[in-house]
């Protein structure tokens, strides 16, 4: 793993041969098999290049995870509690990028329920939502950072209860399992 340092607080602590790194405001280059990625208290990007991590951990602030590779499928329902605190999930430019979430990770990724979780990429990355018994369906559009998202609202919840929204960037693919 590598990191950009924007800032002066870093920790680096030796496990079984891996690097676990503890690093505030800055991009982390996610890049062995087995590695760990732990953000500070700041808003953090971890970019990630294999999707082999042990565990990925956004910490405090407004996290970004990035899928920096081509053909890479991250699918929070098999890594469960692997990726947590991360309020941005950014399939990257290539277009050729997927994610996969159900209401449960939707609600829990994150670092609070009432925090907003953003998709975002290029044309040709997808999204799969997993129903459930349950359907997701677009309630509207926002404007954020000059990006327009798209806003998934999952049936099995209160029109009125939106914890478990998902805005995804428009223009991205999304599907429904």
């Amino acid at each position: 793993m590598t990191s950009t340092d924007t800032s002066t607080a870093a920790v680096a602590t030796e496990e079984s041969g891996d690097t676990a790194y503890s690093i505030g405001g800055l991009t982390l280059d996610l890049v062995t098999s087995g590695g760990e990625a732990l953000g500070g208290t700041s808003n953090d990007t971890i970019q990630v290049h294999t999707l082999d991590f042990l565990h990925i951990d956004g910490g405090d602030g407004t996290d970004t995870l990035e899928l920096a590779g081509t053909g890479q499928h991250l699918d929070l329902v098999a890594l469960g509690l692997k990726v947590e605190h991360i309020e941005i999930f950014d399939l990257g430019q290539s277009g050729t990028n997927s994610i996969k979430l159900d209401l449960h990770e939707a609600e829990t990724v994150k670092d609070q329920p009432d925090e907003t979780l953003f998709i975002r990429g290029a044309e040709g990355s997808q999204v799969t939502l997993v129903g459930e018994g349950a359907t997701w369906a677009t309630t509207g559009r926002r404007v954020v950072d000059g990006l327009t998202f798209d806003v998934y609202h999952n049936s099995s919840l209160e029109s009125s209860n939106t914890l478990g929204d998902v805005l995804v960037q428009h223009g991205i693919q999304v599907h429904q399992v």
